[in-house]
Order: C-alpha cells, then sequence, then structure tokens
C-alpha cells in the first residue's frame, strides 16, 4: 500500500511539477512580507475594510463596492464578499486580505497551467502576477485570447518556444527572489516605519494606549488624503479586540461622520461619544508637500495644552494633549 502511494504521488509530481515549481516560489518569496505585515495601509485599504467589517459584524448587506474617482460611480460589491472570509478567519488583521490575494494569485497559477499549459501559464503570470486586479478585469475579453494564440504559437515553433520559455522562467525566477532580497536588506526598515504601511500605524496606536493607561481619550488623525480611514479601521479593530475605543476619533473633532459605515460600527461596539476625554492625541502623517496643510490642521485642530510630543518614526509625529481642570 505504501509503495503504491509513492508511486501515485511521484507520477503527480512529475506531471505537474512544473506548476508546483511556481506555486512554491510564489508563496516562499511573499511569505517575509506576509509575516512582517509590511504591507500598504492607507485611504483605499482602510475604506474597504471598514466595509468588510461592517458586512460581517452588521450583517449589513452591500449591494453596491467601492466608491470611484467620479462621483456617482462605483466598483461591484462582490470585492467586499471575497475579502469578507479573510476577516472572519484574520479576526479583522489587515493582513487576512492580503493572504486572500496570495491564494488568489496561487490559484491564477493552477488554472493557467490548466487550461493553456506551461507556455501560456508562465507568459500571462509573469505579465500580471504582481497586479492580479488587471487579470480579473481582462480576464473574459484578453487573457484567454491571448493565452490560445500562445499556444497556436508554441505549436508552430517547438523547439525555439521551448528556448523562449526557458529564458521566460528564469527571469521570472530572478525578479521574485531579486524583491526578496531587496525587502530583507533593505525595503524592510523604510517599510516597517513608513506611514503608508502598516507597522508603524500599529506602533503608533500601541503607544498612545500606554501612554493614556485608563484614561479616556480622542484621538485625531492627519493625513494628507484628508480621509483617515484606515486609522478609523485600526481603532475598531482594537474594540474587537475588547480593548476600549476612543471617545472620538476623526480627522478633526465634529468634521463628521464621511466614513459611512461608522454609525453602525459605534453601535456595534457600544460606543459613548459623548463621554469627555481626559487625554487628547493628535497623529500627523509626515508626507513631502504636506507641511502647509499640517500647520493649518494643527492650528484649527489643537485646543489643548500639549503635554507630551514623541515622534514614533521619521513619517509619524504625535502631539498628546490634556484638558486643564477648571
Amino acid at each position: 500500500m505504501i509503495a503504491e502511494a509513492y508511486k501515485s504521488l511521484s507520477s503527480i509530481i512529475r506531471k505537474n511539477w512544473f506548476v508546483m515549481l511556481l506555486v512554491l516560489i510564489t508563496i516562499l518569496t511573499r511569505l517575509p512580507i506576509l509575516h512582517y505585515e509590511s504591507i500598504p495601509f492607507t485611504f483605499d485599504h482602510g475604506k474597504d475594510s471598514l466595509a468588510v467589517m461592517d458586512l460581517v459584524l452588521n450583517r449589513n448587506v452591500k449591494l453596491i463596492g467601492p466608491w470611484t474617482s467620479i462621483p456617482g460611480l462605483f466598483f461591484g460589491p462582490a470585492w467586499y464578499y471575497l475579502l469578507a472570509p479573510s476577516f472572519i478567519i484574520f479576526t479583522g488583521e489587515p493582513v487576512g486580505f492580503v493572504w486572500t490575494m496570495l491564494f488568489l494569485v496561487v490559484l491564477e497559477i493552477i488554472l493557467l497551467h490548466r487550461f493553456f499549459g506551461k507556455t501560456a501559464a508562465l507568459v500571462l503570470f509573469t505579465i500580471f502576477h504582481y497586479n492580479l486586479w488587471y487579470l480579473i478585469g481582462l480576464f473574459p475579453l484578453y487573457i484567454i485570447s491571448f493565452a490560445q494564440l500562445l499556444e497556436y504559437i508554441a505549436h508552430g515553433l517547438e523547439g525555439k518556444m521551448k528556448i523562449a520559455m526557458y529564458v521566460l522562467f528564469v527571469l521570472y525566477l530572478v525578479t521574485p527572489i531579486t524583491k526578496t532580497y531587496l525587502f530583507i536588506t533593505k525595503d524592510y526598515m523604510v517599510q516597517q516605519n513608513s506611514s503608508t504601511f502598516l507597522p508603524v500605524k500599529k506602533r503608533t496606536l500601541a503607544s498612545i494606549r500606554s501612554e493614556a493607561g485608563t484614561r479616556p481619550f480622542a484621538s485625531y488623525q492627519f493625513a494628507a488624503h484628508i480621509y483617515d480611514f484606515d486609522w478609523q479601521y485600526l481603532y475598531f479593530l482594537d474594540g474587537l479586540k475588547q480593548r476600549t475605543l476612543p471617545t472620538q476619533f476623526a480627522y478633526q473633532e465634529e468634521y463628521g461622520k464621511y466614513a459611512v459605515e461608522k454609525d453602525d460600527l459605534e453601535s456595534y461596539f457600544s460606543h459613548d461619544g459623548n463621554q469627555k476625554p481626559e487625554l487628547v492625541f493628535h497623529i500627523m502623517e509626515i508626507t513631502p508637500g504636506s507641511e502647509e496643510m499640517r500647520k493649518g490642521w494643527i492650528n484649527s485642530q489643537v485646543k489643548v495644552p500639549i503635554y507630551k510630543t514623541w515622534q514614533e518614526s521619521d513619517s509619524i509625529i504625535v502631539l498628546a494633549g490634556k484638558h486643564t481642570s477648571k
């Protein structure tokens, strides 16, 4: 029985070694990034994450998807439902959404190899594996036609096409390995401390909670893109971990409920927004070209005496204020 199982496994590996190798390379070269959560998390990521959180926690059905830069034009809602399982599995952690993308990339490789063969899978995956969005959007109209064309060319060229495939495979192999090497030796520290990425934002909130202790606090976040959806999501994620939400958390005091899911999420967490905070934290993202906007935000927003300032990284500064006793 063991001999038969070994023989069957060997046969599967011999027939599918190429696609298995592509899958292995894909996973291994992304593991360091996922392990250290070195993923972008800004405006759009926070906005979509809030919608998925509302979908899962409040079971609010989504009939339209993310809004676009064109007023009145929306993407479809399937994106939210695609991300919902990873929200549940990873209890809302943003890195879970990236695991979903990795799963789709692996599925992409397998399907391309299954239906179009090695050459088409390698060519198409080399083109699209860093931008899955285009693969999903163009698949019906472009991918199938292009794959069929490659298949036709491969049959005509035979030996020459095999050489081209090997060259392309070497290029494919070098690219992700080079990116992984650069991440470990250079990009890791940059991404860990950039306000564009997730790690420093999580550290900032941890520092704020350490400073506040059990005292109620408000938090206002300056971002060059104004809407602080990313910060709001991370605070709600803290609520999911049984941590007390700030009395207020927004771009600035009384700025309005620009996050359409916020009322329902605050209701889910039984949030009391009328409680007076003892401390007020002002989080400022330092980005090129935002200095004048940041100064204007400070002048209009900082209304309590600042007793402490710290720099979480080169890209984030926190001002800690305290309400004075009367």
